[in-house]
């Protein structure tokens, strides 16, 4: 049965002989009480980190090295199923199918459909899962120039699998690829607002309108000048926190930046994969590849940042195959356990790739 959307550190200290001791402290009771560590810096730095959770992103997708084999299909009658996701504190994968005007949540350990969640007037798109502390929340790209933000219950609970907590559709023209920034103060959504030609930033507890950043700084060395370039059509996005780094995908182009405190971003690097189109970006933070959803050319490409070479290719056009793919807009990896499900979207499924331990 279907669901309507609208029914609504430690701390160090210096002894004799160029020691170091180590002094241990029980987090649970810095958790529970700032009273206790209010006069203390270094415990007051402790209790922010704690009240900030952790964001577990590094991956090892099984279609980056030779030991992929095909699994299965997740299959609902799709239409257009444009993007997927996973939310591991709910035990749900996330599909849009943009054309049927749904969201399909499968269960996570078992790949098994639960239910959909209908989306009247609205063909949603791209997704995000916000990981917080007590609970899992969802960011959905979509027509009606809309972006919109619901709670996530687990697969087991008796609540609705989603709830939406509100829905913005005031500032964008074809909203496309969805990135997050974790911080102590809150968390920053990131939308490629493709028709305006901007990055649109928004304060993720509210939709509140921070600021748009539609331009690259470039830097010449040799001529000390910087040079200010518009961006055209942003499509894809995905940050490295601990870098501070954005990646951004045009149609042709990928670009490296770094944000400050300006309307422009910087240039750091332009990095070429060969893609007709990136529809979708997946960073590993750790090895630094980044997975390429390259739409025109029916593949996922894998290009390292630092060498800017690309480690390899995988897909190729058609449907007499699991290899073969029509339309490539959406992917995400089980971090688990390295899984990889991808939107075959003119060929309506979401198709699952896992590792194979006979290699």
């Amino acid at each position: 049965m279907e669901e309507t959307l609208y029914e609504k550190p430690s701390k160090i200290r210096k002894i004799a002989n160029n020691c170091v001791k180590l002094i241990l402290h029980d987090f649970i009771i810095i958790n529970q009480s700032s009273e206790d560590v209010s006069s203390n810096p270094a415990m007051m730095m402790i209790h922010e980190k704690l009240k900030c959770p952790r964001k577990t992103t590094t991956f090892q997708p099984c279609l980056v090295d030779d030991s992929i084999k095909y699994k299965t299909c997740l299959n609902c009658n799709f239409t257009f199923p444009c993007d997927v996701k996973i939310s591991y504190r709910t035990q749900l994968i996330i599909v849009t199918d943009a054309e049927n005007r749904r969201i399909v949540f499968f269960n996570l350990d078992t790949l098994e459909y639960i239910n959909a969640l209908v989306t009247p007037g609205l063909n949603p798109f791209y997704l995000l899962v916000e990981e917080e502390e007590n609970s899992d929340n969802l960011f959905v790209s979509g027509s009606m120039d809309a972006i919109m933000k619901m709670k996530l219950n687990h697969v087991n609970s008796n609540l609705p699998l989603a709830q939406l907590l509100w829905f913005s559709q005031k500032m964008f023209k074809d909203p496309q690829g969805l990135a997050i920034r974790y911080g102590k103060e809150g968390n920053f959504i990131y939308v490629c607002d493709r028709f305006n030609d901007r990055i649109v930033i928004m304060k993720a507890s509210d939709g509140t309108l921070v600021k748009t950043i539609s331009s690259i700084k470039v830097f010449h060395p040799l001529t000390l000048e910087i040079e200010i370039n518009s961006m055209l059509e942003p499509f894809a996005i995905t940050m490295d926190e601990n870098r501070g780094t954005i990646l951004i995908g045009f149609k042709k182009s990928l670009l490296l930046v770094s944000e400050d405190e300006s309307d422009s971003f910087t240039l750091l690097k332009t990095l070429n994969a060969d893609v007709n189109n990136h529809s979708h970006l997946l960073l590993d933070k750790e090895s630094r590849n980044v997975l390429i959803g390259d739409e025109g050319n029916h593949r996922i490409s894998v290009l390292n940042i630092d060498s800017g070479l690309v480690v390899k290719s995988f897909g190729k056009f058609g449907k007499d195959d699991p290899f073969s793919f029509d339309c490539i807009t959406g992917f995400c990896s089980d971090r688990r356990n390295g899984s990889v499900f991808i939107s075959d979207c003119e060929n309506h499924q979401i198709k699952v790739f896992v590792r194979d331990e006979l290699k």
